[in-house]
């Protein structure tokens, strides 16, 4: 049997150490990469509910009359299921020129009086807003 000097003695163990080091560390880079996409997944889906809250402010907006717009002031809001986290507000003003609005370029045919419907829906920490002008 082979004998090891006094300078060789350990070295297994500094290089099982380094080993396990190396392992450790893409163990958690990798582990830190799936908890970001794990985050992102489940924001895309309030972010998907957001949407669909504003939309559903929009839709009741829409079928407002002027009269009933004007009533409310031209502001609207609801909280789904009791939710304060989750629901809609809208806002109807009117604009004697659409370039207030900021949706449509001015032009000729930007004259008269158009309504602006802002309508921002929100789920937990996610907005997402839907804007017409009509």
């Amino acid at each position: 049997m082979k004998q090891f000097s006094n300078s060789q003695k350990g070295v297994a163990l500094y290089v099982t150490l380094i080993v396990t080091s190396i392992v450790l560390a893409i163990a958690l880079g990798i582990s830190l990469i799936l908890v970001g996409q794990l985050k992102m997944t489940r924001e895309i889906g309030d972010s998907t509910k957001a949407f669909f809250a504003a939309d559903a402010g929009m839709e009741r907006v829409l079928d407002q009359s002027i009269s009933e717009i004007e009533t409310n002031n031209g502001y609207y809001s609801a909280s789904f299921d009791g939710n304060p986290d989750y629901g809609y507000e809208v806002w109807v003003y009117s604009s004697p020129s659409c370039a207030i609005c900021g949706t449509i370029p001015v032009d000729a045919a930007c004259t008269g009086q158009y309504l602006c419907y802002r309508s921002k829906g929100f789920y937990k920490s996610i907005n997402r807003a839907i804007e017409i002008v009509r």
